[in-house]
């Protein structure tokens, strides 16, 4: 082999391994929803919070649901914590999509409502700076499901 040859593949080598490393190689699924937005009904009253990265309290906001109906809320495993990665949304896997009782069950018309949806530790990732979602899903008694986004960013 001649050295120009054997350069050219270690250049090849340290450009692959870059590109992996980059792009994350993150094993994160891509999100179902890249351009989900809150149901037209409902204001998220704490948009664009932001969170230490070794934030270990619950991520709450506040939402109102301007509307005739009552929603109730669907369960954990429903919902999807996702991250912003070189512009793109990815879901971060939880650790065990169980429900918590300190949920309101239901949304009801034309209230205030403080939901405290998840903990960073309930996930399965190694958190960074950066931009996330949590996209929380209520149900009308028809099982309509209706999408509230909370855009949040640790830092």
């Amino acid at each position: 082999m001649t050295s120009t040859f054997k350069s050219r593949a270690r250049l090849a080598l340290a450009l692959l391994l870059s590109l992996v490393l980059l792009t994350g190689c993150t094993n994160l699924e891509k999100s179902k929803n890249p351009d989900i937005k809150t149901a037209d009904f409902v204001t998220v009253r704490d948009p664009n919070g932001e969170y230490p990265v070794d934030y270990t309290d619950f991520i709450s906001f506040k939402i109102f649901c301007g509307t005739n109906t009552s929603y109730t809320l669907c369960r954990e495993a429903q919902n999807t914590l996702e991250t912003k990665i070189d512009g793109k949304w990815y879901v971060v896997p939880r650790k065990d999509p169980g429900w918590r009782a300190d949920m309101p069950p239901y949304v009801t018309r034309n209230k205030d409502f403080k939901v405290s949806p998840f903990r960073l530790s309930e996930y399965d990732y190694e958190f960074k700076q950066g931009e996330y979602r949590y996209i929380l899903n209520i149900e009308d008694p028809g099982g309509k499901r209706c999408p509230i986004v909370y855009y949040f960013k640790l830092v």
